[in-house]
């Protein structure tokens, strides 16, 4: 998200790893932060914050990181759409 010019606020990896004080503590830094989403990695675990953006009403947004059909630009530039569009829903 960075490359993108966008501050992180709090970073999680795959959903199998997330305790629930994990949780409490994105929960938090999401309210203190005033974040704007929760994004996810499509291949490491695309639910893993889905609960988190919920319970703080942000867009959920899932990225792809391995390049579709199309190549690997057009994934990066399907990811700058979908984070763009949520940021607008916000």
């Amino acid at each position: 998200m960075e490359w993108m010019g966008l501050r992180v606020a709090g970073v999680y990896g795959r959903p199998e790893s997330l305790s629930a004080k994990d949780v409490v503590r994105l929960l938090k830094i999401g309210k203190v932060q005033q974040i704007s989403a929760v994004i996810d990695n499509l291949q490491s675990g695309p639910d893993a914050g889905k609960s988190i953006a919920e319970t703080l009403g942000k867009p959920h947004v899932v990225l792809n990181n391995f390049p579709s059909e199309r190549g690997y630009l057009a994934t990066l530039q399907d990811n700058v759409h979908m984070v763009l569009a949520a940021l607008e829903r916000r």
